[in-house]
C-alpha cells in the first residue's frame, strides 16, 4: 500500500527542520483544541464571571442596606410617634360636620 510520501524522508531532515515540523504539529493540535473545545468553554466562563460580579455587587448593596436598617427603624418609630400626635390634633368624626357648616 502506497502512503503517498516516503517516511524515510522525515529522517533525512535536519534537526531544525524536525523541530519546526514538531512545532507546527503542536500548533495545529492546539488550534483545533481551541476552536472546538476551549472557545465555547471560555464563553461560558466569561458569562459566569459577569454573573458573579453582578451577584457580588448585589451582595454589597444589600449589606449596605442592612447597615442602615437600625437607623431606618429608629426613624420609623419616630414617624409613628409623630403620626399619633398629629392624629390626636385632628378632629373626630363627630366634629367634622360641624366644622364643615362653620
Amino acid at each position: 500500500m502506497e502512503l503517498g510520501f516516503d517516511p524515510g524522508l522525515l529522517l533525512r531532515f535536519k534537526p531544525i527542520q524536525k523541530i519546526g515540523i514538531a512545532f507546527a504539529i503542536i500548533l495545529a493540535i492546539a488550534g483545533i483544541y481551541w476552536q472546538f473545545f476551549f472557545k465555547d468553554q471560555q464563553t461560558v466562563m466569561d458569562s459566569l464571571d459577569t454573573e458573579i460580579a453582578q451577584q457580588k455587587e448585589n451582595i454589597n448593596t444589600k449589606q449596605n442596606m442592612l447597615k442602615q436598617l437600625p437607623k431606618l427603624r429608629k426613624e420609623l418609630a419616630e414617624l409613628k410617634i409623630l403620626e399619633a400626635e398629629a392624629a390626636q390634633k385632628l378632629p373626630s368624626q363627630k366634629d367634622i360636620p360641624n366644622l364643615l357648616t362653620d
